[in-house]
């Protein structure tokens, strides 16, 4: 197969199991990519992305460092995606001199998402992790906490009306509580 038709894919979600394993890279393999893998379950090092990048058009990204140094040792390179929606660990002025575009998969990991945001605000709530910490270290210390019910959530930064978070939602969010969104 030519090399032209490479793909570098590097989230660790997607290489840790092998990319044989991830049927929804099947279009890819459909249309004769070559699908190239980073290394499994780990974020890949500069080096091992300046070995990885020759000789692909196309970079599903994670949230590994992409320097000016591995842009240019990228000739081929006409895409990266990152899987997800940050940017900041791409040398966005490299890839713009180099002539690759670069694309976000905004919403693809809002449930995800969402679902730790919910998680996370229902540990502050309940104090969960200070308790835990001070059970790790012999203490027994009760906190009372809050419920959710008895608070105001508010929300901001969503271009969606379904801003993704499962309290906007009502099957999730308790009938007594007060929501505010910009």
């Amino acid at each position: 197969m030519s090399t032209s038709t490479r793909v570098l894919v590097t989230p660790r979600s997607l290489t840790e199991g092998g990319l044989d394993a991830v049927h929804e890279l099947d279009p890819l393999r459909h249309r004769g990519f070559e699908l190239v893998s980073g290394p499994p379950g780990r974020l890949p090092t500069e080096d091992e992305l300046l070995d990885l990048v020759p000789g692909c058009v196309a970079w599903l990204a994670g949230v590994e460092r992409i320097s000016d140094r591995v842009l240019r040792a990228a000739t081929g390179l006409r895409v990266i995606s990152r899987n997800g929606t940050g940017t900041d660990s791409i040398d966005m002025a490299a890839a713009e001199r180099a002539g690759v575009r670069v694309e976000r998969a905004a919403g693809a990991n809002a449930q995800g998402v969402a679902e730790l945001t919910l998680a996370l605000t229902l540990c502050a709530l309940r104090h969960v992790l200070w308790t835990s910490a001070a059970l790790r270290q012999g203490r027994w210390e009760r906190s009372q906490g809050s419920e959710l019910a008895e608070c105001t959530v508010a929300w901001w930064g969503s271009e969606r009306s379904d801003c993704g978070w499962p309290a906007c939602s009502p099957r999730w969010a308790p009938t007594s509580l007060r929501t505010i969104r910009s």
